[in-house]
């Protein structure tokens, strides 16, 4: 995980099968099984992945209409929704602050 302009989504890892006929159509860069919503995972947390340190935004990921045309517009609804927007069901938007190696089954630690 290098550092880059752009954050990086972190996304609960059951998510994605609710809709997606194939991985790509996720489109997400990291799947963890971590709670991720507000009250969990406030702005600012930080955890350690693999050996990368990521700090979580303050910027919601919200769906967009690229997320409406793969999952349908009530998906849309229900993630940016009352119940889904806590949850960050859309997923959770992480700069890098120490960069490092993640792999498929690294822990998720906060710090």
């Amino acid at each position: 995980m290098r550092r880059r302009s752009r954050s990086r989504p972190l996304r609960p890892w059951r998510i994605p099968c609710l809709g997606a006929t194939a991985d790509c159509l996720a489109g997400d860069q990291l799947y963890v099984d971590f709670d991720i919503g507000v009250a969990n995972l406030p702005a600012g947390s930080r955890l350690r992945v693999g050996t990368a340190l990521i700090e979580i935004s303050a910027k919601p990921h919200t769906g967009c209409n690229k997320f409406s045309n793969r999952f349908g517009a009530d998906a849309l609804r229900f993630v940016n929704g009352d119940v889904g927007a806590p949850l960050r069901l859309r997923g959770v938007n992480a700069r890098i602050v120490e960069e490092g190696s993640v792999r498929t089954g690294d822990k998720v630690e906060r710090v």
